[in-house]
């Protein structure tokens, strides 16, 4: 189940919702993005993945977070990622990130991994 905090006609929904439809998967959202709600929705949905634009994992790295056994997050999808976004998710919470590059005429063209940024 992935997450994903962003107005539904951001251009990530079409490449996070057709990947969903494809693999059998679903996709959760909510009507508007909510820094104190965010933990609590991945909880409530039960993600394991989830997304994000710089401005919203800025805000969400900077807010209280949430103990790391609290969760089922196995990744983060977003860009441009700050280096804070990096210390606060993936050392503090144990949560890779992945960087999604493209534009909106181009839907998301590349991906980095874990291994090779």
């Amino acid at each position: 189940i992935g997450y994903f905090p962003l107005p539904f006609f951001h251009v990530d929904a079409h490449v996070q919702l057709t990947a969903c439809l494809q693999s059998g998967g679903s996709l959760a959202f909510r009507p508007r993005f909510s820094v104190s709600e965010y933990f609590a929705d991945v909880t409530r949905f039960g993600a394991t993945w989830a997304s994000g634009v710089g401005a919203m994992l800025s805000m969400l790295a900077q807010a209280e977070l949430p103990e790391p056994s609290s969760h089922h997050l196995t990744r983060m999808v977003g860009a441009p990622v700050p280096q804070h976004v990096y210390e606060a998710f993936e050392d503090r919470l144990g949560i890779p990130i992945l960087t999604l590059f493209g534009q909106t005429e181009c839907d998301g063209v590349a991906m980095d991994s874990i291994e090779q940024r």
